[in-house]
């Protein structure tokens, strides 16, 4: 009988050692798999930072392709981004002596900017300094605004800004004394 209880303890121990071998080898592979999982995850956030570097050269090329192309097919168009000046003396030297504008007009003087600078500019900077305005002869104050054709006011050149214009950016430039 002994010997009998010494064999099952022996095939206990050995199915013990089994289980443990299995339980074992079962966290290795669930490690090993999270492992690869993890190494996925840090190679794709690799690769996708890298996809997105790609793009934004990619797209920063297509855009300076685009900004050639532009100034080629017009070269009176002057590119923003190259000049030394603010954008208001810019609408300042490409207003012609003695014209009166709308401020659709100024738009499209300078379209490489937006409508909302335009009409900032005239605000804060033309009007007060550079631009003389006037009411327009042609707007029907008795319309509502939305179907007006005539824009309510007018803008023009002073004299004085010509100069400015001209010059190097302070009023009275490019006048000898």
């Amino acid at each position: 009988m002994a010997k009998r209880k010494n064999r099952k303890s022996r095939i206990q121990a050995m199915a013990e050692l089994t289980e443990r071998a299995t339980a074992a080898a079962e966290r290795g592979r669930a490690e090993a798999v999270e492992r690869r999982r993890r190494v996925s995850q840090a190679n794709q956030a690799k690769l996708t930072e890298w996809h997105a570097k790609r793009r934004a050269e990619r797209q920063r090329a297509l855009a300076e392709a685009n900004r050639a192309a532009r100034i080629a097919a017009d070269p009176s168009r002057l590119d923003r981004k190259r000049l030394d000046k603010p954008g208001w003396q810019i609408v300042l030297e490409r207003m012609a002596d003695g014209e009166w504008y709308s401020r659709a007009d100024l738009i499209a003087l300078a379209p490489e900017y937006a409508a909302g600078s335009i009409r900032a500019w005239l605000v804060q900077k033309l009007v007060p300094e550079h631009v003389e305005r006037a009411p327009n002869a042609d707007y029907d104050a008795a319309k509502p605004d939305r179907r007006q054709l005539e824009p309510q006011w007018l803008y023009r050149k002073r004299s004085e800004s010509s100069a400015f214009a001209s010059g190097d950016g302070r009023m009275g430039a490019g006048v000898s004394e």
